[in-house]
């Protein structure tokens, strides 16, 4: 049984500014030229999520939420506008998951993600992933998440 997966993920700031200070060009191409020249990056998780699962036979994508310009020739492309949230939200309805993997917890949680399971019916699993110091408040915003993922058994704990 196949099923559609979209992971959204965040760059550290610092390597997305390089990364466009050094290819100027970029900002004005397409989304597809984007994605693909900065997932041919190989920088942290880059695509390899997507490309594996796509070998299993699942229809997967992955969103750089917070790569802006890339996220915002997507906007241009689809006629939307407005902050990321709301391109990524537009994102998720055209894409129509099933399952939504958010390695962007920390930004991405809570009522946030009640709002999309709500507003988008295709999705029937929502993962959240932490890998970093949390509090008792970031737990509670957690709760929305089918499941989590953690990078260390002391933050399971």
């Amino acid at each position: 049984m196949s099923y559609r997966f979209v992971k959204i993920t965040s760059f550290y700031r610092d390597f997305l500014q390089q990364y466009y200070t050094a290819n100027p060009e970029l900002t004005n191409q397409s989304y597809d030229s984007q994605y693909r020249h900065l997932m041919d990056q190989a920088y942290g998780w880059s695509d390899f999520y997507s490309q594996h699962l796509k070998m299993l036979g699942v229809d997967s994508h992955e969103i750089i939420f917070n790569a802006e310009h890339l996220q915002y020739a997507w906007a241009r492309e689809h006629g939307v506008s407005g902050p990321l949230k709301e391109i990524l939200y537009e994102q998720l309805k055209t894409l129509k998951p099933d399952v939504v993997y958010f390695q962007e917890s920390f930004k991405l949680n809570g009522e946030w993600i009640t709002y999309l399971r709500q507003n988008i019916p295709s999705i029937k699993q929502v993962i959240g992933y932490c890998c970093a110091p949390h509090s008792k408040a970031n737990i509670e915003q957690f709760r929305v998440f089918d499941y989590m993922i953690v990078c260390s058994p002391l933050f399971y704990k």
